[in-house]
This record gives structure tokens, sequence and C-alpha cells, in this order.
């Protein structure tokens, strides 16, 4: 059943999940048996500045015979008005060398960040291990190093882990490089796929949603667990004012129980409108 803020329609899409590609807490096949379970018809695992996950998807499904339609995408992390946010790249070709060289450099930059976080909270008096996590997470972050404050014993639940040690400005925290929102809605147009700003509520650095018109955005996020219905409602006037598509998704993790797959996404029409952006 979906969320408060998706009016309680029938949810046939959730384009924003995560696996263990990234920062979730489950596999592919997880992911998948749930959407199915959820009687999803279409759905995106958008692993944070990765492509990595699409292949295993595609093999998934077809190994298994499965009728639900795979959207490929991918969340990027970068910078607007000096801010951290994230972008949803969606039907981006993999192949592309400029996504391909971007995703290196990204990488490169979070693996070295959280070792230098590990090593900073072992400074700070928290006897944590985290060289696993550099060993065997695909792209590291600091959700795997929350989980290890709070197996430690150093932080209650993963929000905590935040509140305390890894937010921003916080004794475990430090900034790690990111490429502008330009350029990088620059390269997932160059590489033919369509771009939306992700639960763009929670971003403190942009007061009104007209400053988002400067970045050449195909969509805007609409439903997300973090929005409320009056504001999901007001980015939906936005977009049709601004003739920008919509998208929407859980934005599940699975390290807690905050909200699950399907919960939050699109109907039918609105996930019409958004392959037909993809098909132009």
């Amino acid at each position: 059943m979906a969320g408060d803020s998706c009016y309680l329609m029938n949810i046939v899409a959730d384009l924003h999940m995560h696996s263990t590609f990234s920062d979730g807490k489950f596999n592919i096949d997880y992911l998948i048996k749930n959407c199915i379970k959820e009687k999803l018809s279409y759905f995106c695992v958008s692993d944070h500045d990765t492509m990595k996950h699409y292949s295993e998807i595609r093999q998934y499904i077809n190994a298994n015979n499965l009728d639900i339609e795979f959207i490929p995408g991918t969340e990027f992390s970068c910078e607007f008005n000096g801010e951290s946010v994230h972008i949803l790249g969606y039907g981006i070709d993999e192949n592309s060398d400029n996504l391909i060289d971007l995703f290196y450099k990204i990488n490169q930059e979070r693996f070295d960040i959280i070792q230098k976080m590990g090593k900073r909270l072992i400074n700070l008096g928290c006897k944590i291990k985290f060289e696993h996590i550099l060993e065997n997470q695909n792209s590291p972050g600091r959700p795997h190093l929350a989980n290890e404050l709070v197996k430690s014993g150093y932080a209650d639940d993963i929000d905590d882990a935040f509140d305390k040690w890894l937010g921003r400005g916080k004794p475990g925290y430090l900034k790690k490089w990111k490429p502008s929102a330009q350029e990088v809605i620059k390269i997932i147009h160059n590489s033919n796929g369509i771009s939306s700003i992700a639960h763009v509520g929670l971003y403190k650095s942009i007061k009104n949603l007209n400053e988002v018109l400067e970045l050449n955005l195909d969509c805007v996020e609409a439903f997300h667990p973090n929005h409320s219905k009056e504001f999901s409602e007001s980015i939906l006037g936005f977009c049709s004012e601004n003739n920008l598509s919509y998208s929407g998704g859980s934005d599940f993790h699975g390290w807690d129980n905050n909200n699950i797959i399907g919960s939050y996404g699109l109907g039918e029409q609105g996930i019409n409108q958004l392959i037909n952006k993809l098909q132009k």
C-alpha cells in the first residue's frame, strides 16, 4: 500500500531503491522478489554512482522469466548551491565513456573518504573495524560505517550514528569531492538518459523549487518518504507549470523499517509520463 504522500494510489512503479551494489542492506534477488510481492509492474534499483547492478538485474529477470519491467537507473552524488544533492539518472547508456570515467573518479573518492572517516572514528575512540567495508562493498558509504558503530555499541541505530558521528558537521564527518549537478545532468543527457532531482524536500540549500530550473532537469522526484502530502502536491503543480515530468520511489535501503519497497512510487499516469519522456 502506498504511503500518505502517494494519496493511497495504486503504486505500479518504485523508481528509487538501493541494493548491496551501493549502500543497501539486501541483494538484487531480495529487491526483485519484493517488487513482485508488491505487484509492481516497473522498478528501478538506483544504486549510488554505479551501473554494475544493471547486468545482474537483467540476468535475474531473464533466468526467472519474470513479467516486470526494469528501468535502468543510478543515483549520482553531486553538488548544487555549494551543498550535496542527488540526481537520479534513468535510461542511461551504460557504455558511455563519459559515465564510465565519472564513476571511476567518484568511486575512487568514495573509497578514499570512507578509509579516512574510518581512521578518524578510531582516533576519536570508536573501536570499530572498517577495512572489510572497503574490501567487500562495491560502493562503500557512510551507512556501512554507521552499521559498524551500531554493532560496536557507539550508536543505538543508523539514524543515531549519523546524529552523533557521521552527519554533516559531526565528529566523524569528512566532506568528499563531488561533481557539480550541472555536469552530471549534462553527462546523463549525453548518455541518452533523463534526469530527476531526488528528495528535493531534504535540501536546506534549495529554498524554492524555482531554483532547480537552472539545472535543465527532466523530472523532479515528487513521491518520497520524506515528502509530505502537501509538498508532493506542490511538486506536481511545479512540474505541470514547467513542462517537467515527475518521479517517485521508496528510497528503500533496508537498514530500518521506516519504509518498504512499493510504499512510495508512481501510479499508471505517473509511470506513463516518465516512460514517454524516456522514449523521446
